[in-house]
């Protein structure tokens, strides 16, 4: 499959992080990204010159043009048996003129895509104990993303337990409680979902 660059624009990324076990293992870092996109689709029209000359031409329809910017930051806390972290990130995009994507079933001019910032959020605490190596541990996110509006913003809780029987094998169960704001909650009772899941691993 072949695949074609429409523009020369090129995107830069990058992380730094400073650790240091002073007290315990304790990791700041920070990470961006910057970068253009561009969609188009083409379509061949036949047309025909004064002289009788029939033609097919390649004509191009720009889809969605924008310029990027992710930027986030995370942090990591080992102490002893003990793990916290969590992760903060935004994402905000930027429409070139021309370059707006229509927003389906939207009449103009309010069905053009508008700029918009997403962002989101992650906590976690975890504490992993002597027995077979077992960690329980507790997450809390937070996600907005205001450019969909069938994506409410979103609160999520989940608990669970990690077991590693052997250094290869990670046993997990969680049980996710989520929460929907917003009149675009996808018509689930009271906006919120409960969802229990196990998984198994096995590394080799």
């Amino acid at each position: 499959m072949e695949y074609e660059d429409f523009s020369e624009d090129k995107a830069v990324g990058g992380r730094l992080y400073l650790k240091t076990d002073a007290f315990g293992s304790l990791t700041i870092g920070g990470s961006a990204y910057r970068g253009g996109y561009y969609d188009r689709s083409a379509k061949y029209v036949i047309t025909t010159s004064a002289d009788g000359q029939t033609n097919a031409d390649q004509q191009y329809t720009t889809i969605a043009k924008y310029q990027e910017l992710s930027l986030a930051t995370d942090v990591k806390w080992e102490w002893r048996h003990l793990l916290v972290q969590g992760e903060l990130i935004m994402n905000q995009v930027n429409y070139a003129p021309g370059g707006r994507p229509r927003v389906p079933n939207v009449a103009p001019p309010a069905g053009f895509q508008a700029d918009y910032r997403r962002w989101g959020t992650y906590g976690l605490v975890g504490y992993r104990t002597p027995f077979i190596q077992t960690m329980p541990y507790c997450m809390l996110q937070y996600v907005y993303a205001p450019d969909n509006p069938q994506i409410p913003p979103v609160l999520g809780t989940q608990f669970g337990v990690n077991v590693h029987p052997t250094p290869a094998v990670v046993l997990k169960a969680e049980l996710s409680l989520t929460h929907f704001y917003g009149p675009g909650s996808i018509g689930l009772g009271r906006n919120s979902l409960r969802i229990l899941a196990t998984q198994v691993a096995w590394a080799f």
